[in-house]
Formats: C-alpha cells, sequence, structure tokens
C-alpha cells in the first residue's frame, strides 16, 4: 500500500510541475505526437516494480514505438502502443499496447507479453505522464498477473516528421 501511495503521490506532482496552464490549452492547433516523436522516459510499476528507463518514437502520431531497461534489474522490453485519435490536435489520448520481455533469472532468460491499457497525457512543453494498467503473461507469474504503471517522460522539440 506504501508503494502505491508514492506512485499516486508521484503523478499528482508530475502533473503540477510540467501541466500545461489553462490557457494554452484552450486552442490546440498542434498535435505533440507529431511535433515531438522522440522522447525519453521513466516507469514506475508496470511490468516491474523497480523503476524502469525507457525511449520512444512516434512511427505515425497514433503509433508508438518503446524499448524500455530495467534500472536495477534485468529486464528488456519493447513493443508498439496505439493511440486512440493521435493523429487528431489532442494533448490526452487512450492507449492499447503489445510488448514483448524479457527477465534474467539466475543466469536463465525468461520471456513473456505485457498487454497494458490506460491513458496519456502529452503537453505541447513535451512533458508526459501517462498511467497504464495490463496483464502479464510470464510462466513464473501466476498470483497476480495485472499491474498498474505510471510514466513520466520528455519530448524533444525539432524532430518533427511531418508539418
Amino acid at each position: 500500500m506504501k508503494k502505491f501511495k508514492i506512485l499516486v503521490l508521484s503523478t499528482v506532482l508530475a502533473m503540477s510541475a510540467f501541466g500545461q496552464r489553462i490557457e494554452d490549452v484552450d486552442e490546440i492547433d498542434a498535435n505533440p505526437r507529431a511535433e515531438r516523436p522522440l522522447g525519453v522516459k521513466m516507469l514506475i510499476g508496470g511490468f516491474d516494480f523497480i523503476p524502469a528507463v525507457g525511449v520512444e518514437y512516434y512511427v505515425f502520431p497514433s503509433l508508438k514505438f518503446e524499448a524500455d531497461f530495467g534500472f536495477l534489474s534485468s529486464l528488456f522490453m519493447t513493443g508498439f502502443q496505439y493511440h486512440f485519435l493521435g493523429n487528431r490536435d489532442k494533448l490526452g489520448t487512450f492507449t492499447l499496447g503489445a510488448h514483448y520481455l524479457a527477465l534474467e533469472d539466475r543466469e536463465m532468460i525468461n520471456d513473456g507479453w505485457y498487454f497494458p491499457v490506460g491513458f496519456q497525457y502529452m503537453g505541447l512543453n513535451g512533458w508526459l505522464v501517462a498511467v497504464e494498467i495490463g496483464p502479464l503473461t510470464h510462466k513464473d507469474i501466476s498470483a497476480e498477473p495485472w499491474f498498474l504503471g505510471i510514466t513520466v517522460g520528455h519530448h524533444f522539440n525539432g524532430l518533427k516528421w511531418r508539418k
């Protein structure tokens, strides 16, 4: 329960620190996923309770490629995430993903799949906050297959792939 409270508090603080002012959001004339396709992030929770760092790139404004690495654990995850209405000039999108992951455990590599659904908010300044929940299919995990994750990250300006 203490870990969950820390995750919620971290999300609220990140949204307060990096959120858009309300006058900036009234008239959106740009798609942040098209303007800033390349970004870095930190995932807390999700497929691994230990924080992970990652890189993500919007192949299209509605399709994102991700690669995450365990910060303190031997974990690697890669996959795609679809953003519903991602082609529109919206700051928030609902997401659905499919990720392959590999965990190193006692000199063996175990693999599995993670299928998160969630919501991502990316401001026009490139900062993002996302919440996801999804099942993990892994042969060593049977008691609690659903995981909640919170992501905080930033996408860089000047790397537009379309106007």
